[in-house]
């Protein structure tokens, strides 16, 4: 059974509403940000460059026009944010949480997400290729169309996830179970499939996808 810890964060955070000037100030100076409660903010513009956020809960906030590089983020909560066409590359996620958020179309390649775990976030056509993750799940998120070539899934666990679709070619698939996910249209080859976890009635289905012909 997969266990992950999950964010740590203080019982008193410091509210913040105008996220946009908090961060855009954060970059300018070249400091890092702890112990804050963001709220309906709305992030910069402007590319956010190498500052880290910890023990942080950002709530309601967007984050469609953000460019996040090199960024580290330890015990970070995100609750019903929208990350959609948001573009975070080269990033550190670690014990980071994301609650019903909106992740259609972001793109988080080349980044690494270790203790972190994704539920009921809609991330259809987002881009993870070349991402890292270990000890990671993915629980009721949708996942269709997403791109994940390339990446590598050390412990990562798919529950009740919608993988139409889904680009996972070149990303090895050995001890990932997928048993409880909707694969249909898939895309992998037979050396990403060695070693996953599925059910019959799952590999009949990658069977044909492959071009085996069941009789």
């Amino acid at each position: 059974m997969l266990q992950i810890r999950g964010p740590i964060l203080p019982e008193r955070l410091i509210p913040q509403k105008d996220m946009e000037k908090v961060l855009r100030q954060a970059v300018e100076e070249e400091s890092d940000l702890a112990g804050i409660h963001f709220e309906g903010g709305i992030a910069p513009a402007e590319a956010l460059r190498i500052i880290s956020l910890k023990e942080c809960r950002f709530t309601s906030c967007r984050f469609g026009k953000c460019k996040g590089e090199q960024l580290y983020f330890l015990n970070v909560e995100f609750e019903s944010c929208d990350f959609s066409s948001s573009f975070f590359d080269r990033c550190l996620f670690r014990r980071v949480r994301f609650i019903n958020c909106k992740l259609s179309g972001a793109l988080f390649s080349d980044s690494s997400f270790e203790q972190c775990i994704f539920e009921n976030s809609p991330a259809r056509m987002a881009a993870f290729s070349r991402a890292r993750c270990k000890e990671v799940l993915f629980s009721k998120c949708d996942l269709s169309q997403a791109n994940l070539q390339e990446s590598k899934l050390v412990k990562t666990l798919f529950e009740d996830c919608r993988l139409r679709g889904a680009e996972l070619l070149h990303t090895p698939l050995k001890g990932v179970d997928l048993t409880s996910d909707d694969l249909e249209g898939i895309r992998v080859t037979i050396p990403e499939l060695r070693g996953a976890i599925v059910t019959m009635e799952q590999a009949c289905e990658l069977a044909k996808l492959l071009g085996i012909e069941i009789r």
